[in-house]
């Protein structure tokens, strides 16, 4: 047995092509997802990834705080006034009963007689 060349030569000539085995079809149109096109809009924004501290929230919310600081502030100086002026008020009606005491005007604080040079402390009444 003598092994011979199983090789066949092409017959390839220029010119014409065979018929394609496999045809190229056109892919058919996916339906639009809901929703995409706000997500593509929010990308495409440009200023999503600008300001990731939130500055200008920071800014609002601090400036909000130091109106609420300061609106605060005044409502205690105000009610530190009137405390004040109560104070003072009352101070000073002791000092005018102590004048009148210290110059002899008693007759009218402590029931007319005595008062309190003689033991009773003014507005307290005799037994």
């Amino acid at each position: 047995m003598q092994s011979g060349s199983r090789a066949q030569s092409d017959q390839i000539q220029p010119g014409q092509l065979s018929a394609p085995v496999l045809t190229i079809q056109s892919p058919t149109a996916l339906p639009d997802p809901t929703g995409i096109a706000a997500i593509i809009t929010a990308v495409q924004n440009g200023n999503m990834f600008r300001d990731l501290s939130g500055m200008a929230q920071t800014a609002a919310l601090a400036q909000a705080a130091l109106q609420a600081s300061a609106q605060g502030a005044t409502a205690v100086g105000e009610q530190a006034g009137q405390n004040l002026k109560t104070v003072m008020d009352n101070n000073t009606e002791r000092m005018r009963i102590a004048a009148q005491l210290a110059s002899g005007g008693a007759s009218g604080l402590a029931g007319g007689s005595g008062g309190w040079r003689s033991g009773q402390p003014p507005g307290k009444e005799r037994d």
